[in-house]
């Protein structure tokens, strides 16, 4: 069982991710309630006794006549759990287990807690409010609750969102609250009401329970039969303990990583917009250059997130509008006018009582606000006309028509979007203004300035309306908006500089997400690794972190006005370099899945060779050895300086040993030495793909030089590969006492020294070794 807490420690960067955090949360629950968060001890005895008393209590009380028979208790199935639980552990009910939404019998001038929804949180930890009323008020028409109820919230959306409640500080034990609860109560106390909290709030439960529902739309339900008749895992008492108390102690990890998260955004999305500031600051191309060749020591860093790149764009727009673009000669042309000066027309559409539907053919529609708000015009977003009304062809769209909504929110109303061509069949509603230009404005460039800070800022201030969620503006406003306008040659040039960073930015975003989706892939991988089987095999050591570092984006020069250098897209290999590419190798195939080819081949290589499996550990130091053969240095790969390193986190969870996985190229089998790989079912769908590559000779090569030695000797090897190649990046001459240095200095490598027994005398055999090998001079080429 790998630690949860090792999980939080180790792999917080992938809570960076969109909804990071709250995926941490859910896998601490879902780890909680299938034993994997605490050890199970034979002194707690087996959860059989506690089903047995809470029976016992709720037939006898049956038996005295305080209570009917209960709806649920003994109506639960004998179903099965989606995850194993340890063998001291038992399947049962809430309904099994003591009352579903019982009654309380109080006198009427009795204290009591009323509990509203709104006090109920979704957030494992944190204690529901409640507002203190007579318990004449509240009884009748309201949901019973008492000090040691589990409640759940019943109807959507609160049921998806987590809400539920271990109900305690009520006074009297007295209380009530929404109708749109289940209660759990048990007469002897057999479970934590936090672990039955850590039950009710997990992904497992919620997501089982969705399909569930019953009612229309905005009320649905989860019915009182699967919150009382769900199975639910009960571990003996003292285990339930201890599972609340870890599960309290990650929470606050989780907490506490959430914390820090929000303070290093805020600094760096502070940094990034002084850095900005500076540079719609600037009066000439120079300056310009100089300012941003400050930012691109730091643009990586910067603007890895939506947010930044956002600010980004804004500050590109604004520099631009001010003449930062510009030389001193061009920037003494522009004039400040308003809209108004360089409209030939303007006009707003209507807004009939349309069809709910998009017009397609020969039908008209009146654009929706939607289509003009985004930044692209999108003429899907429509509404069909009625036929049995008159179209107004005067209303109809034509090729670079600019298009402004006059009612949005407070952060869109006023954006506006060229339409590329004509529709003849659209119409404009009377929320949207057309802007016809004269020849003195290019279009693009008028999008570009009517975009800036400035016009965005006298929007804000001139309209008008409630709140910032529908905000209106006027035609005489738009037609008012300030704008700066250059020479129409320099607008020209202005949009082609402009175009070319914005490109960046869209490549900067695919980058973003791309990591995201990444982040996602891992999160769910390691999920899977942490709550089924999954062995690593060959002695192989649980990897230290799968923090994949995300590959440098270089800002690009812009001096002078020069064109930016677009960034090469993220690879974990090596740029192909000329003359090596096989006839017929499809340049969209992507880099992972030529890991995924070189995986293949090595395992079936080293199978062949010895027919045993080969373990992660050896599969990923494998991979580095033929990838050094084949000629790429450590900084055109993405191995990480981790315990057991180099190790490339990505490779087993998303990348090559999982493509592998997934294409049946390799599977996993048990050996003499414990569980690795061997081929799969499909390797031979590999093997064309291995001849296009040419990966069969360093997969033979690394087989030849590697196979009959020691997992130490690996290891030795490639550390002091690897410190070699990151030293000589430095121009630092390397030593046998500079490596031993080098290891030294890292926390996760020093332990090497003493794991490794690493002196002078066996780092400089070491290194002897490692010149034969990858050298040019000392490779074998074959092979």
């Amino acid at each position: 069982m790998m630690l949860a807490e090792t999980f939080l420690k180790e792999f917080g960067r992938l809570a960076a991710g969109t909804d990071g955090i709250r995926k941490l949360r859910e896998l601490v629950l879902n780890l909680a309630i299938s034993g994997r968060l605490s050890d199970q001890r034979p002194e707690d005895g087996h959860a059989q006794a506690l089903v047995e008393a809470a029976g016992k209590a709720i037939r006898s009380a049956v038996t005295s006549g305080k209570i009917r028979k209960p709806k649920y208790f003994g109506k639960a199935k004998n179903s099965t759990l989606a995850t194993s639980i340890p063998a001291n552990w038992i399947s049962t009910s809430l309904g099994d287990l003591g009352l579903i939404s019982p009654r309380n019998e109080a006198p009427d001038e009795a204290a009591a807690g009323f509990v509203p929804m709104a006090e109920i949180e979704a957030k494992f930890g944190l204690p529901h409010g409640f507002e203190e009323r007579k318990w004449a008020d509240i009884k009748s028409g309201y949901t019973h609750v008492a000090n040691g109820d589990v409640v759940l919230a019943k109807i959507t959306p609160c049921f998806e969102n987590g809400k539920s409640a271990a109900i305690t500080g009520l006074p009297n034990d007295l209380g009530a609250g929404t109708t749109e609860l289940h209660v759990f109560r048990q007469l002897a106390h057999v479970v934590e009401e936090d672990y039955v909290l850590a039950f009710l709030k997990s992904e497992s439960f919620i997501q089982a329970g969705v399909p569930k529902m019953t009612g229309t739309a905005g009320q649905k339900r989860i019915p009182a039969d699967y919150f009382a008749l769900s199975s639910f895992p009960l571990p003996p008492l003292p285990e339930q303990q201890r599972i609340v108390a870890k599960v309290n102690e990650l929470m606050a990890l989780c907490d506490e990583l959430e914390a820090r998260q929000a303070e290093e955004t805020g600094l760096k999305r502070a940094a990034a917009a002084s850095a900005l500031h500076h540079l719609t600051e600037t009066k000439t191309p120079e300056e310009t250059a100089d300012r941003w060749s400050l930012l691109a020591l730091r643009f990586g860093e910067l603007f890895d997130d939506l947010e930044t790149i956002k600010a980004l764009r804004v500050a590109v727009i604004d520099a631009a509008a001010n003449g930062a673009f510009s030389t001193p000669s061009e920037r003494a042309q522009f004039t400040q006018g308003t809209v108004d000066d360089v409209l030939v027309s303007s006009n707003s559409g209507w807004s009939p009582r349309c069809d709910n539907v998009l017009a397609t053919g020969d039908e008209w529609g009146v654009l929706k606000v939607s289509a003009v708000t985004w930044g692209v015009f999108k003429p899907e977003e429509n509404k069909r006309l009625p036929s049995n009304m008159e179209p107004r062809p005067q209303h109809a769209l034509g090729a670079g028509d600019i298009l402004v909504s006059r009612a949005n929110t407070a952060e869109l109303v006023g954006r506006g979007v060229k339409v590329p061509e004509d529709y003849p069949r659209l119409m404009l509603s009377d929320k949207i203004v057309r802007l016809v230009l004269s020849d003195a404005v290019q279009s693009d460039y008028f999008l570009l300035a009517f975009h800036a800070s400035p016009v965005r800022a006298y929007f804000a201030k001139v309209a008008t309306g409630t709140s910032d969620s529908m905000r209106n503006i006027t035609r005489s406003h738009i037609k008012a908006a300030p704008i700066a306008l250059p020479s129409l040659a320099e607008q020209k040039r202005i949009v082609v500089r402009v175009d070319e960073v914005m490109s960046l930015c869209d490549r900067l975003e695919e980058r973003v997400r791309e990591g995201e989706r990444l982040n996602a892939e891992l999160m769910a991988a390691l999920v899977h690794s942490l709550t089924e089987t999954d062995p690593d095999g060959g002695g192989t050591a649980e990897p230290a972190s799968l923090a994949e570092d995300a590959s440098a984006i270089t800002a690009p020069k812009l001096a002078n006005g020069n064109a930016p250098e677009t960034p090469e897209t993220n690879s974990t290999f090596a740029p192909s370099k000329s003359g090596t590419t096989a006839p017929g190798l499809a340049l969209s195939v992507d880099t992972k899945f030529q890991e995924a080819v070189l995986v293949a081949a090595i395992v079936s290589t080293f199978f062949q060779a010895g027919g045993e499996p080969i373990g992660n550990f050896r599969l990923q130091k494998a991979v580095y050895f033929a990838r050094r053969q084949m000629g790429e240095h450590v900084g055109e790969m993405a191995y990480l300086k981790k315990a057991a390193g180099p190790y490339n986190p990505s490779m087993k969870y998303s990348g090559g040993i999982a493509i592998a996985k997934q294409k049946n190229w390799l599977r996993e089998a048990r050996g003499r030495f414990g569980f690795g790989h061997v081929p799969g079912p499909n390797v031979g769908d590999a093997s064309e793909w291995i001849d296009t590559y040419g990966y069969e000779a360093p997969a033979r090569w690394v087989a030849e030089h590697f196979r009959y030695k020691k997992n130490e000797e690996w290891e030795t090897l490639a550390t002091t590969d690897y410190a070699i190649e990151h030293l000589q990046t430095f121009g630092i001459e390397v030593g046998a006492a500079q490596i031993l240095q080098y290891i030294a200095s890292d926390p996760e490598w020093r332990p090497k020294i003493e794991k490794l027994r690493l002196t002078e005398m066996s780092v400089a055999t070491a290194m002897l070794e490692v010149q034969a090998l990858f050298s040019a001079e000392g490779r074998d080429d074959s092979v």
